[in-house]
């Protein structure tokens, strides 16, 4: 195994889930999460190059079978309380044990499979030309919101970012054309390996983030989010099966 390897990827994908079984390993129209984003890093990366950390023999075979290098994920990081970035670190752990060392690490979300094929090298490009330390995907926020605050206790609300008394603005009157305005959307995350394990957060140093669009932004969190997923490759397969 080459002790060079610049850019590796890993991922994180546990056996179980509470709000749909199996997840990151049930079929979703030709395919399944963990193998969609196998495939997105294969466009960027050899097999060989990315390493899939998961409690579930299913999920490690899956993995296997498409070539990646596999690591057994210890009960103890396997709960719901354990965090990403425990995973990321005994990953790590795992490389620097068979000698490998990368510089940077892409980190993607099963759950969020959708992505297009040319994704992943543009956010790398990003990463690079910009020498940032920690990158995150996101997704663009529209100004044009009417938000409430609800107080369940005792069911009383109030507006947050509007005035409900006036009139409203139009959409292109309320738009800010100087500050955009953006959230996390969880579909991955890139850091340098180094100043991950010195500051043991994905986020640090310069950061910087790559836009996606909502159709990679559908993170399946329960039955909705998986039939809007599977509607998505079904009507528009050729732009993320590949």
């Amino acid at each position: 195994m080459n002790s060079n390897n610049k850019i590796f990827a890993i991922i994180l994908a546990r056996g179980g889930s509470k709000t749909i079984p199996n997840k990151n390993s049930k079929r979703i129209y030709n395919s399944n999460c963990l193998e969609l984003t196998i495939k997105s890093l294969l466009t960027i990366l050899p097999s060989e190059n990315i390493l899939v950390s998961s409690d579930s023999n299913l999920i490690l075979d899956i993995a296997k079978n498409l070539g990646t290098l596999i690591v057994q994920r210890p009960d103890y990081l396997s709960t719901d309380i354990a965090t990403s970035e425990s995973g990321w670190i005994h990953a790590i752990g795992y490389l620097e044990k068979i000698g490998i060392r990368p510089s940077t690490i892409i980190a993607p979300q099963v759950t969020s499979p959708l992505r297009y094929k040319e994704t992943f090298k543009a956010a790398l490009e990003k990463f690079g030309v910009n020498d940032y330390d920690s990158l995150f995907s996101a997704i663009e926020i529209s100004s044009h919101l009417f938000e409430w605050s609800l107080d369940i206790s005792n069911s009383t609300m109030s507006p947050i970012s509007f005035n409900p008394y006036i009139s409203r603005m139009r959409r292109q009157d309320h738009e800010d054309k100087v500050t955009l305005r953006i959230r996390e959307n969880g579909s991955f995350f890139i850091f340098k390996r180094e100043g991950f394990l010195n500051y043991g957060n994905r986020l640090f140093g310069e950061i910087g983030y790559y836009l996606q669009d909502k159709l990679e932004s559908i993170e399946i969190d329960d039955d909705l989010d998986w039939e809007l997923a599977e509607s998505v490759l079904k009507q528009k397969n050729d732009l993320f099966i590949y």
